[in-house]
């Protein structure tokens, strides 16, 4: 048994209603996420950095390949051309992709070695920097939204209780919000138009629940 009934059900079977003015929507949810601009600010300058690290850490893998690797291997051989599909360590350092002038200078294995050390290192880094913005980034959009979803609660509530109970002395009642939801959806279908959760329906519902007599 669906809980609020067949006319909810058939509300959330509906296609997502779309606002009329996307410019006037954005607007008013601009002044609501207003107070938390240093956040967003701060999420922006985190997804920079993560899309930065994210980046950065596959290049810096060829480039451990390039400048540590190809040279370590090609230099155990004196001459690599005999072997298929390696050169040798001269032919190899002159067509060189490496972009770091220290690895180029490195004459051993053991301060090749070294090198490589230091550029994991590098790639580990980077990928706990893009995990740690990642984290930063949904807490922090979690946080400011979570504030206006509790704003927009408040104002919801305050509105209902000094509009319509207050003033009109009902008290709260479990069903109430279920009971003029259905109000809202049934008004709409009777009127053919999509269902709307405004003020004005919020108002004709209450008026058609709570009857004077």
């Amino acid at each position: 048994m669906f809980a609020g009934g067949p006319h909810l059900r058939g509300a959330l079977e509906r296609e997502t209603s779309k606002p009329k003015s996307v410019g006037a929507t954005l607007a008013r949810f601009g002044s609501y996420f207003k107070p938390y601009w240093p956040q967003l600010l701060l999420v922006v300058a985190f997804m920079v950095a993560g899309t930065w690290a994210q980046v950065t850490a596959p290049d810096l893998i060829g480039q451990a390949v390039d400048c540590y690797l190809t040279p370590a291997v090609t230099s155990q051989f004196s001459d690599g051309a005999n072997i298929p599909g390696l050169r040798s360590q001269d032919a190899a350092s002159q067509t060189t992709n490496c972009r770091f002038p220290e690895a180029l200078q490195a004459t051993t294995n053991a301060e090749r070695m070294a090198g490589l050390g230091r550029m994991i290192l590098l790639v580990v880094g980077l990928y706990v920097l893009g995990a740690v913005t990642g984290g930063l980034q949904f807490y922090l959009m979690s946080y400011s939204g979570q504030h206006v979803l509790r704003r927009l609660r408040v104002e919801v509530f305050d509105h209902l209780m000094s509009h319509f109970y207050r003033r009109l002395r009902v008290r709260l009642n479990a069903c109430h919000p279920r009971d003029i939801i259905d109000h809202i959806i049934d008004s709409a279908h009777y009127h053919n138009r999509p269902p709307e959760m405004t003020i004005e329906g919020v108002t004709e519902a209450w008026e058609n629940y709570f009857v004077e007599m």
